[in-house]
């Protein structure tokens, strides 16, 4: 599961550091704490050339949900059934995106406790999820696809988002008639990063709080720190 991220950059700076047209028009400042139903930016092909840079609500409502009625957004798409299941295949299909994040937090569970983690790259550098779009709701909404946690990551959950290395974002949005063929040639980006990419480090539980922000979020946590509270967000149903 993926339920919270942070990106540092705001919609100009990231569509400068992406190669991105921005449209985002403003709409976003960096954010430290982007939860499940955040308005967050995302990167979409554009028949321009330039992949687009634009704003989507973080977590999908299937087009056949009842209006008023929605349920819980669907935050996180399996890689193994993306494909396949109804409430995601339209999307996998047509509506394939990016997000972008400088790291994601991860809580690791014994019983009640739950201690938080950032991770990150080694190199500092931008990440790039794996993600879907669906437009037909009433919002358009995205969703993070995860796969299988790497050695670094399997300590702390047994999930992880995908990230894209350059060639791969663009294989991922490149929007290409091949049927089959072009399934399974997508379907062989949606693995887990190399061991190497990533580091992990504690961080305190401010994070578990949504209304907290700012990069203090990760400084290292402290004796005193309660690590039974909430993580704030929510639970996935398809992680």
């Amino acid at each position: 599961m993926c339920g919270r991220y942070a990106l540092d950059l705001g919609g100009g700076e990231l569509a400068a550091l992406l190669g991105c047209r921005d449209v985002t028009a403003g709409g976003f400042a960096a954010r430290w704490n982007i939860a499940p139903t955040t308005t967050a930016p995302i990167m979409v092909a554009s028949s321009g050339g330039s992949p687009r840079l634009d704003l989507a609500r973080w977590g999908i409502v299937p087009p056949w949900r009842p209006v008023g009625h929605p349920g819980r957004p669907l935050i996180n798409a399996r890689a193994e059934t993306v494909f396949e299941k109804p409430a995601f295949r339209s999307a996998a299909e047509s509506g394939r995106c990016i997000v972008p994040a400088r790291l994601f937090y991860e809580w690791r569970r014994s019983g009640r406790r739950r201690e938080p983690f950032a991770i990150e790259r080694g190199d500092e550098s931008l990440m790039c999820f794996a993600g879907i779009l669906e437009r037909g709701g009433t919002t358009p909404g995205f969703a993070i696809i995860t796969t299988n946690a790497n050695v670094t990551i399997a300590g702390i959950h047994d999930r992880m988002p995908v990230v894209l290395d350059e060639a791969g974002v663009g294989e991922w949005l490149e929007d290409r008639d091949d049927g089959l063929d072009g399934r399974a040639r997508l379907e062989r980006l949606l693995r887990p990063a190399p061991r190497e990419l990533l580091t992990v480090r504690p961080i305190g539980d401010r994070v578990n709080d949504v209304r907290h922000e700012g990069p203090d979020l990760l400084d290292p946590p402290s004796d005193e720190e309660d690590l039974f509270g909430t993580i704030g967000c929510s639970d996935d149903p398809d992680p």
